[in-house]
């Protein structure tokens, strides 16, 4: 996942407003999900998601599950399991 489209799913998430009041907050939030991701779906620990592991992982279903649901606590990927951290 890019940083830009962390930062446009924090920007516009429903479940994610309360991101908008702390800026530097933004910063290590958006730091902590890109490293959890990488240490789950990097399995080469090379800092980059290779076209084979980003298919062999739920990566594109946890953000298109995200992408239709208002309350982050409902979707139960890894990708909650970040978000759901900060609640």
């Amino acid at each position: 996942m890019s940083s830009l489209k962390l930062l446009v799913i924090m920007e516009v998430h429903p479940g994610l407003e309360f991101l908008k009041a702390t800026p530097e907050f933004q910063d290590r939030y958006s730091d902590t999900v890109i490293q959890r991701i990488l240490y789950i779906v990097d399995k080469n620990d090379d800092g980059k998601i290779s076209k084979r592991e980003f298919t062999q992982s739920n990566l594109f279903n946890a953000m298109k599950h995200l992408d239709n649901e208002e309350d982050v606590n409902k979707v139960n990927s890894f990708n909650a399991l970040v978000i759901n951290s900060f609640h």
